[in-house]
């Protein structure tokens, strides 16, 4: 199965973490001529040089040629149309994330976001510490990352987790409106290279999206939804 598109291009795919990143990762990376390769700016900060590469081989060791890499690998490809690269967004380390706002050598980001009350349960039900517990954190990183986002000049796609679970490839389709057109995939390959935190590769399978909080106070529920309500319904298809 491909992804039909005119031309060679770079992209990104940017969220918080637990909103769905590694889902639409896996989705891309289940087609033959498209690769993303998941956190290797937060993977050099996290053990530098540690690398296994099984789809994909160009040197991701300095976080300032990763993206000059990547694009020089992709033009040189005969097998691949599409190359990007998955990290997560964190309001208060936004260093891996600014190499995809900032890099010009990406084309356009693939933006994924979560309906707001249920992201911040799943973040509760991962069991973090420090930062990630706290509502008004929660909220502060979720307007962040849309506020860099439509400040950022590139061409942003707007995709909301939930739909992706409901929808499937045809949601896709109508999001990337004709730039790239998904072919119907029968089942979501496991990515089989990781670059970042391997836990951020558990997941990413489709499944029901919650709808429901299990963690998140009635309290919170109401000042998150207050609060980001407006970022996650502006950006409906």
């Amino acid at each position: 199965m491909n992804i039909n598109t005119t031309k060679k291009e770079v992209f990104g795919i940017l969220g918080l973490p637990r909103m769905g990143t590694t889902l639409v990762n896996n989705m891309l990376n289940s087609y033959n001529n498209c690769f993303c390769i998941s956190e290797p700016h937060w993977a050099n900060t996290l053990r530098p040089n540690s690398v296994r590469l099984d789809k994909v081989n160009f040197d991701t060791r300095n976080n300032n040629e990763i993206y000059t890499n990547l694009k020089r690998y992709l033009e040189e490809s005969n097998e691949f149309q599409l190359g990007g690269i998955k990290e997560t967004y964190r309001e208060h380390q936004k260093k891996s994330a600014n190499y995809i706002l900032n890099s010009p050598h990406v084309d356009f980001i693939i933006a994924v976001i979560r309906k707001p009350d249920v992201g911040f349960d799943a973040w509760l039900r991962s069991n973090w510490r420090g930062y990630y517990i706290s509502p008004q954190n929660y909220i502060k990183s979720y307007k962040s990352l849309c506020r860099d986002l439509e400040n950022c000049n590139k061409e942003i796609y707007w995709v909301q987790y939930e739909k992706v679970c409901n929808e499937g490839i045809e949601y896709l389709n109508k999001v990337f409106n004709g730039r790239l057109i998904l072919e119907e995939i029968n089942n979501i390959k496991k990515t089989n290279y990781i670059f970042g935190d391997e836990k951020a590769n558990v997941g990413g399978n489709i499944k029901p999206p919650k709808t429901g909080t299990e963690k998140v106070p009635p309290q919170a529920i109401s000042l998150i939804n207050e609060k980001l309500n407006t970022f996650y319904h502006k950006h409906d298809i």
